[in-house]
């Protein structure tokens, strides 16, 4: 299959496959076809077949034309997205789709909400527990992966300070933030873990032995961008300064998958 091809850097993306998630590029009619071919022969083999309908199809560019489509490949649920896939929706048009964040923000109130019922019984070191690994948990796979929306952050962070402090704040924000033993409640501050996961990324993507597809795409736009050509010698991290800004921040990433394949 032709799959993805990019010119510059030489890359050619077909297949990604993560436990029973199963992501396939097409370029052209001509990759649907050999699609039901290998399918066909897989079938053949194994006496299994792939379940089509809970496969969903994410359409980029002008052939949207359902009825072209090889006939095993038309009972897919084609759309331009949003379409979600390891626990991230993509789409077509939108470089990050609201609903990363709406079904997310809608959880987490959700789980504060539980837990206000039961504030008198906890202390505040209690309450910095359950919001570091009840809720702040649930946030970090995303904010791992994409950009946040505008005024997301801000408006979790409220809504955090309102259930640790019951309504009345009794010391700056910052000093929730400080370690237990400099005199704060170890509560992880979103901007910081923010900053953490991108540095954790220019890491992996500068010094990481491994050279993966999505590196190599990387490397190419900070070459292309504004004529910069950037590589792993125009950032030094020092280690001092990392550890700093990653102060009382642990990253915790966790991916969740459904069954399915997508296209």
């Amino acid at each position: 299959m032709t799959g993805l091809v990019l010119r510059e850097p030489e890359l050619r993306l077909v297949l990604s496959a993560y436990a029973d998630d199963v992501l396939l590029v097409v370029q052209d009619p001509g990759d649907l076809a050999r699609v039901e071919a290998c399918q066909a022969i897989y079938s053949a083999a194994s006496s299994a077949r792939v379940n089509w309908v809970k496969s969903s199809g994410l359409a980029v560019g002008d052939w949207r034309q359902v009825s072209s489509l090889p006939p095993a490949l038309q009972t897919i649920r084609w759309s331009a997205g949003p379409l979600l896939y390891l626990g991230v929706y993509l789409s077509a048009t939108h470089p990050s789709p609201p609903e990363n964040w709406q079904n997310l923000e809608g959880g987490v109130i959700e789980r504060i909400r539980r837990w206000t019922r039961l504030l008198r019984c906890l202390s505040l070191r209690g309450r910095a527990l359950v919001l570091n690994q009840l809720v702040l948990s649930t946030l970090w796979y995303r904010l791992n992966t994409l950009a946040p929306a505008p005024g997301f952050l801000t408006h979790l962070r409220r809504l955090i300070l309102e259930f640790f402090w019951s309504g009345m704040h009794w010391a700056p924000v910052g000093v929730l933030h400080l370690p237990l033993k400099e005199g704060g409640q170890g509560l992880k501050c979103l901007y910081t873990q923010v900053r953490v996961f991108r540095l954790q990324a220019l890491q992996r993507l500068f010094y990481s032995a491994r050279s993966s597809a999505w590196s190599i795409l990387a490397h190419a736009f900070l070459r292309r961008s504004k004529g910069l050509d950037m590589t792993g010698s125009s950032f030094i991290f020092h280690r001092e300064v990392f550890r700093e800004t990653s102060l009382g921040c642990r990253s915790s990433t966790r991916t969740s998958s459904g069954p399915g394949n997508c296209f």
